[in-house]
C-alpha cells in the first residue's frame, strides 16, 4: 500500500519536476513507520477488535432489548470513527490551512475538531442504527439511499452557493471517504451481518449488510455540511481571520510548534483513538451481554498491537506520507506555470 505510492512520488519529484527531496532520511524513517504501524494495526484489528464485533453482533439481538441495542450501535459508530487512521490525517493537517483563503475550513479543522469528529461518528452511528432497523423490519435499501443522496446533493448546492463556505465541500466529502476505512467497514459489516443472522434473516438477505457502508459514507457528509452552516451562523469569516491573526501574534507559534513537531502528539492521538473504543467494546461484552472471550490473552495481544500500530502510524503519517505529499504538492504547480 505504501511503497509504490512513495516510490512514485519520489521518482515524479526527481525525474519530472527535477527537484531534490528535502529531509530524505526523515522521510524514509516516516514511511517506514507508516508501513510498520499499518501492519501492526491491521494485525491487531484482525485478532483483537474483529472478534468483539462478530461476537457482539451475534449476541446483542438475543440478550438486549431493541432500544438498548440501538444505543450501543450508535455509540459504537462514534467509537470506530475515532479509531480510523484517516481521521488523524484530517486533524494533523488542519494547521496547514491558510485562514485568509478558507476561513471556515480553518475554523472547523482547528477550533471545531472534536465536534467535527463526533458528528462524523454520529453519521456512522445513524447509518448503523438505520441498517439494523432495516435488517429487523425488512426495509428496502433503495428508498433510503435515494433520500440520503438527494439530501446530500441539496446541502452541497446550498454550501456551494456561499463563497466563504465553498472550501468546506472538500472536507465534507472527504469525511465520507474516511468512514470507509480499515476499522469502520469490518466492524460495521460483522455487526450488521451478525444481527441479520440472529434476527432470522436468510443468507441472501444477510448480504444486504453491505449497504450500510454506503449510508455510513453519506450521513457524515450531511453532518459536516450542516456543521458548516451552523458555524457560519455563529461567526463571520472576517472574525475568524482576525482571531487567528491575534492568536498567532500572541503565541508567536512557539508553544504550538513544539507540541506539533513532537512525536508525542501523534502517540497521544493514537492512544486516544483506540482506547475508548476498546473500553466500550469490553463494557458491552462483559457487562451488558455478560459474555466472555474464547481466548482473552490472544485478544489482549491484538488490542495492544492495535494501539501501538496506530501510534506508530500517526508518527509516520506526519513525518513520512504527509511530508512527501506536501513537498511534491508544493513544487508541482510551478512546473506548469510561466515564471
Amino acid at each position: 500500500a505504501v511503497v509504490p505510492l512513495a516510490f512514485y512520488l519520489v521518482l515524479f519529484q526527481l525525474i519530472i519536476l527535477r527537484q531534490p527531496i528535502d529531509a530524505a532520511f526523515l522521510l524514509v524513517g516516516g514511511l517506514t513507520a507508516v508501513i510498520i504501524g499499518l501492519a501492526l494495526f491491521m494485525e491487531g484489528l484482525n485478532v483483537g477488535l474483529m472478534p468483539f464485533g462478530t461476537l457482539i453482533g451475534d449476541k446483542l439481538p438475543r440478550k438486549a432489548s431493541m432500544p438498548v441495542m440501538l444505543i450501543i450501535i450508535a455509540v459504537l459508530g462514534v467509537g470506530v470513527t475515532f479509531a480510523e487512521p484517516a481521521i488523524g490525517a484530517l486533524q494533523a493537517f488542519g494547521a496547514s490551512v491558510d485562514v485568509t483563503r478558507a476561513p471556515y475550513l480553518y475554523e472547523i479543522l482547528n477550533n471545531w475538531t472534536l465536534p467535527l469528529v463526533l458528528l462524523v461518528g454520529a453519521g456512522v452511528g445513524m447509518a448503523a442504527v438505520l441498517g439494523t432497523l432495516r435488517f429487523v423490519n425488512g426495509w428496502s435499501l433503495k428508498p433510503i439511499i435515494y433520500i440520503a443522496v438527494g439530501l446530500t446533493l441539496a446541502l452541497t448546492l446550498i454550501v456551494y452557493a456561499d463563497n466563504d463556505l465553498r472550501a468546506i465541500l472538500g472536507l465534507a466529502w472527504d469525511c465520507g471517504a474516511v468512514t470507509t476505512g480499515p476499522v469502520t467497514v469490518p466492524l460495521v459489516l460483522s455487526l450488521g451481518i451478525g444481527i441479520a443472522n440472529s434476527a432470522g434473516q436468510s443468507s441472501d438477505n444477510s448480504l444486504s449488510g453491505f449497504g450500510v457502508v454506503t449510508l455510513a459514507s453519506l450521513f457524515p457528509i450531511i453532518a459536516v455540511l450542516l456543521l458548516s452552516l451552523y458555524v457560519s451562523g455563529q461567526i463571520s469569516a472576517e472574525e475568524i481571520i482576525v482571531v487567528a491573526a491575534l492568536a498567532d501574534g500572541i503565541n508567536g507559534g512557539a508553544e504550538i510548534s513544539i507540541w506539533a513537531q513532537s512525536p508525542l502528539r501523534e502517540v497521544v492521538l493514537g492512544v486516544r483513538a483506540i482506547a475508548p473504543l476498546v473500553l466500550f467494546l469490553m463494557f458491552v461484552l462483559f457487562i451488558v451481554l455478560r459474555e466472555g472471550l474464547a481466548n482473552k490473552l490472544f485478544t489482549a495481544y491484538g488490542l495492544i498491537l492495535s494501539i501501538i500500530g496506530m501510534c506508530i502510524f500517526n508518527v509516520g503519517l506526519t513525518y513520512g506520507l504527509g511530508a512527501i505529499g506536501a513537498q511534491t504538492g508544493a513544487v508541482l504547480p510551478a512546473a506548469f506555470m510561466e515564471i
